[in-house]
C-alpha cells in the first residue's frame, strides 16, 4: 500500500533538476532534526528532485513540507482524496513559489513566457539608435 502520492513533477530551467509536489502520510514520530514531534495525518511536500537517467535523487534538508490534515490512521481513500484537492490550495502555489525563492530556481514555463514577453517588447522597425538617444531622468538632472 503506497503512502505518497506524486502530484507532479514541475521542470525548472536547471538542467536535470524538477520541483516535485507530493502528498504523504506520515505516522507521527518523533523529528530529531526540527524538535518536537510530527503529527500524524497527510502532508504536501516541495522540493528540489535532480534526474539522472532513471534515479530521481533529493538533497537532504532542501524541501519543505506541511500538515494538511491530523488523522488517527492512514487510509488509501482519504489519501487519493487529499491528493486529488491539493492542487486547487493556496499553500499549493505558495509553498512553490517559497522553493523557488529558496533555491533560485525559475520554472520552465516562466523562463518561456519571458522570451515571448521579450519577443514582444523588441520591435525591429525601430531603429536601435533612437532607443539609446532617449534621456533618462538622471541624465536630464546631470545636464541640468
Amino acid at each position: 500500500m503506497r503512502r505518497s502520492i506524486k502530484i507532479e513533477d514541475i521542470p525548472t530551467v536547471k538542467a536535470n533538476t524538477v520541483l516535485r509536489t507530493e502528498v504523504y502520510f506520515n505516522s507521527g514520530a518523533p523529528d530529531y532534526f526540527a524538535g518536537g514531534v510530527r503529527k500524524r495525518g497527510y502532508y504536501f511536500s516541495v522540493g528540489p528532485v535532480e534526474i539522472k537517467e532513471s534515479f530521481a535523487s533529493r538533497i537532504a534538508f532542501s524541501g519543505i513540507c506541511t500538515l494538511l490534515e491530523e488523522v488517527g490512521r492512514f487510509s488509501a481513500k482519504r489519501l487519493n482524496e487529499v491528493a486529488a484537492q491539493v492542487g486547487s490550495l493556496p499553500i499549493y502555489k505558495r509553498m512553490i513559489e517559497q522553493m523557488k525563492a529558496k533555491h533560485g530556481l525559475v520554472l520552465a514555463s516562466e523562463a518561456a513566457d519571458l522570451e515571448a514577453a521579450n519577443a514582444r517588447t523588441m520591435d525591429p522597425t525601430i531603429p536601435l539608435e533612437i532607443n539609446q538617444n532617449i534621456p533618462t531622468a538622471a541624465a536630464e538632472s546631470v545636464v541640468a
